[in-house]
């Protein structure tokens, strides 16, 4: 069963991925996929303890992937 967007409970046309800033582009094979938005911002921050930036991608199912935020190890920029 496909997740949902809790406002609407419509399945969620989208999913969301972290990875180190370094990487520059989108790279679905290097990333780390997560069950939503929280828990890339979950996942951004226990990556960035390691002292690099990390962007949380916003990964439609179908079109290109947008950088959504971008988290350092003191906060979300």
């Amino acid at each position: 069963m496909p997740y949902t967007d809790l406002i609407s409970n419509r399945p969620m046309q989208f999913d969301f991925a972290v990875q180190p800033a370094s990487f520059g582009s989108f790279d679905p094979h290097g990333c780390l996929w997560a069950t939503d938005a929280s828990h890339a911002y979950q996942l951004g921050r226990l990556m960035a303890t390691t002292g690099e930036d990390q962007v949380i991608w916003k990964a439609p199912h179908s079109g290109h992937p947008m950088k959504w935020a971008t988290v350092a190890g003191e906060g979300v920029a």
